[in-house]
């Protein structure tokens, strides 16, 4: 249908809704009386046909089954909230609680991070200490102990590099530490399987080389009377570098021979 005949159509029956007959609205458009006659003619049957009204019965028991369902599911829902009470409730209290949690949660967080930066000496220091403790006694399996034993001798020499660089002077606990962790990973070692221990002592002895190599570039810059403490942990790194190369030997492979021989253990 055209967008003429449409708009002629809407103005014929408003034309019937006056009163004027079909006839009357065929005679005001004769070039289109064949399109719009049978159109007509179906609006007036159509306007003839009885409206279905709903009866006042239905609709008051429509409305009792509507309030019924309601009740029931008002009823469905405070009974389970009875039997099962919403664990989290949002009330002032409450709010206030996790925001002093949230806040704390930072807290703890931005102190460990910035405990992970500091040396001996600083305000923080001894958390960064207390945490190492708490990892390491959470840690179970063999590997992992070794592993952690490997980095926290490389946090020390870090440590000790570090307070040459701020202070001048050398701190003999952090030399003494980085070796006794060392010492402690080849101890560990022992509980691990047999596979995974040659990749250990390989690690091992880089970790023993590149200790040695930091410790020998520090007596420059340590005052002269420390330096003997410096040449002392120097050659113990040498001991342990021909401790292990003998370890990863072929015919010195056996379980039995992966331990520290004397010299090799700081005091």
């Amino acid at each position: 249908m055209s967008k003429d005949i449409e708009t002629i159509l809407d103005l014929c029956l408003d034309k019937l809704k006056e009163g004027k007959s079909i006839e009357y609205c065929l005679n005001l458009y004769p070039e289109l009386a064949a399109e719009l006659e049978p159109l007509l003619h179906l609006t007036k049957d159509l306007e003839g046909v009885p409206k279905p009204e709903p009866r006042k019965e239905a609709v008051n028991l429509t409305l009792i089954k509507m309030g019924e369902a309601a009740a029931a599911e008002r009823e469905k829902k405070r009974v389970i909230e009875k039997l099962f009470p919403r664990p989290f409730v949002f009330r002032p209290a409450f709010a206030k609680a996790l925001s002093f949690a949230l806040i704390l949660i930072f807290a703890v967080w931005s102190m460990g991070f910035l405990s992970s930066r500091s040396i001996p000496g600083n305000l923080l220091y001894p958390l960064k200490l207390a945490t190492e403790r708490v990892k390491f006694t959470l840690t179970r399996s063999p590997e992992g102990k070794v592993e952690l034993r490997l980095t926290l001798a490389d946090r020390r020499l870090e440590e000790l590099v570090r307070t040459v660089e701020q202070k001048g002077s050398l701190d003999e606990s952090l030399v003494r530490n980085l070796l006794k962790e060392a010492e402690l990973a080849l101890d560990e070692a022992e509980q691990m399987d047999e596979e995974q221990v040659e990749l250990f002592l390989t690690k091992l002895n880089h970790l023993t080389l590149y200790q040695k190599t930091i410790l020998e570039q520090l007596k420059p810059r340590v005052p002269e009377e420390e330096r003997k403490v410096l040449d002392r942990a120097v050659d113990i790194c040498s001991q342990r570098c021909r401790c292990l190369k003998k370890m990863m030997n072929s015919e010195h492979s056996k379980k039995k021979s992966r331990c520290w021989s004397p010299e090799c253990r700081c005091q």
